[in-house]
This record gives structure tokens, C-alpha cells and sequence, in this order.
């Protein structure tokens, strides 16, 4: 019985020391796997790109700007036409009024410019990000 408890305070008391004496686990050193087929340096090179717009880009962003602000300038005088010309008077009814005020062709059109220049917009978002991380392309 003796023998039993000295045993297990021998492997108690290696097991304590050995925690002990070790060295902890250390992460603060980085090592790549180089065993594969595959190694990827992480750093491609940069290709060349002037850094420019397309041209026809700009020349259509340019398009745009004029049209919508010559529809902006209709569609706001269409506005003041048919504010000038509604009847002054209320209407007393039980049942509401079926006609409805058409919207003018200048301001749907000035709704149609206005979606192309959230396309041209994000056009262009698209072509700064592939134009300022150049040095990220692929080869």
C-alpha cells in the first residue's frame, strides 16, 4: 500500500514539475508552408494602367450632366404651368376624383437621366477601385 502512494506522489510530482519546467506554447513567430506544389508570394506585380478614365466614359458622364440639366429646367416649368392652371376652387364630393394629373415628359425623362447617372456613378466606383489597387491584379 505504501509503495502505491509513493508511486503515485512520484508521478504527481513529475507531472507538477514537468508543467513547470516546460515552455509555454509561443505563437509569435510566423513560418510558411512551403510543402505544397503551389506557393503564392502574396506580392503580384503591378501591371501598367495610365490611371485614366475611358474617354467615351467621360464624354457620356458629360451627356448626362447637360441632359438632366436642361430636363431639371423643363420639368420644373411643367411644374409651374400646372400649378398656374389647377382650379383655385375645392371640390366637395362623397366620392373621390378619378382624374388624376398626368406627370410631364420632361420630368419622367429627368427620372430616366437620373437612373442612368446612378448606373454611370457606379461605373465609375468600379473603375477607381480597379485603377487605385492596381498593385492587387492578378498575373
Amino acid at each position: 500500500m505504501k509503495t502505491m502512494k509513493s508511486i503515485a506522489w512520484v508521478i504527481g510530482l513529475t507531472v507538477v514539475a514537468g508543467g513547470i519546467l516546460s515552455n509555454p506554447a509561443r505563437a509569435d513567430q510566423s513560418f510558411s508552408d512551403i510543402t505544397g506544389t503551389n506557393i503564392w508570394n502574396n506580392i503580384p506585380p503591378v501591371l501598367g494602367t495610365n490611371g485614366k478614365l475611358d474617354p467615351k466614359l467621360v464624354e457620356n458622364i458629360t451627356r448626362v450632366n447637360r441632359d438632366s440639366e436642361a430636363a431639371f429646367e423643363a420639368c420644373n416649368a411643367a411644374l409651374a404651368q400646372i400649378e398656374q392652371t389647377a382650379p383655385t376652387t375645392r371640390r366637395f364630393a362623397r366620392q373621390p376624383s378619378n382624374v388624376t394629373a398626368e406627370v410631364p415628359t420632361a420630368c419622367r425623362q429627368l427620372e430616366q437621366l437620373r437612373t442612368e447617372a446612378e448606373n454611370l456613378r457606379a461605373t465609375v466606383e468600379q473603375t477607381q477601385r480597379t485603377l487605385s489597387r492596381s498593385e492587387f491584379a492578378a498575373w
